[in-house]
């Protein structure tokens, strides 16, 4: 069974782009491996915002 993992969109983007690596939270895992994102409804336009220029910055590099 593979594990997931709920994050908002556009974070979601984000990881699994490539252009975000590191994701924190308030418990401890010993899990190392493959997950499953799964893309929370909620979304807010500063999610998009920070997204698209995060996108930018990996087209231009």
């Amino acid at each position: 069974m593979m594990k997931a993992i709920t994050i908002l969109q556009s974070w979601a983007s984000l990881i699994a782009c490539g252009a975000k690596l590191i994701e924190t939270r308030s418990w401890a895992t010993k899990y190392r491996g493959k997950i499953a994102i799964n893309v929370a409804k909620s979304c807010k336009k500063w999610h998009i915002r920070i997204s698209n220029i995060c996108a930018l910055r990996l087209r231009s590099s």
